[in-house]
């Protein structure tokens, strides 16, 4: 088997979507190889095309499942705090999976990412700032995900 056709299999497997009863949220994407990267690194160079997903980022991948479990689970609605691709991959997911979606996001997030939150259907909340004097030298805080189950 060639390097390319390993690594495709490497990528496209997903054993976590096996637990679930339903089809994951994203989409298989394809591996390219970059004959320019190839060239200049003298190795093979093989690019992702995660920009092809639903949300334009590979978050829908992780994301999604997470969202899925919490479905699965009984939850009704997801509550996410993100001003970025992560808060759009939770408000597709939630309306994928028919579920309510609030996203609070801190004042410095874009107008357009907002409204593409807004536009899955996702309430978006405003709280705090999160600008680079105030978080510079702390630890990174991962996304939030939170789910209601009655």
């Amino acid at each position: 088997m060639s390097l390319l056709a390993r690594v495709r299999d490497m990528i496209n497997k997903y054993p976590l979507e096996l637990e679930l009863d339903m089809k994951p949220l994203h989409t298989s994407t394809p591996l390219l190889e970059s004959l320019p990267l190839s060239h200049a690194l003298g190795v093979p160079v093989f690019l992702k095309m995660e920009a092809f997903q639903p949300v334009g980022s590979f978050k829908i991948r992780g994301i999604g499942y997470a969202c899925q479990v919490h479905h699965e689970k009984g939850a009704k609605r997801l509550i996410a705090s993100s001003g970025g691709n992560a808060g759009y991959a939770v408000a597709h997911a939630g309306r994928m999976l028919g579920m309510g979606v609030t996203v609070f996001v801190p004042q410095s997030t874009p107008t357009w990412m907002r409204e593409i939150i807004r536009r899955e259907g996702a309430t978006v909340i405003e709280h705090g700032t999160l600008t680079p004097p105030k978080w510079q030298g702390e630890k990174p805080r991962p996304m939030c995900l939170l789910s209601m189950i009655p």
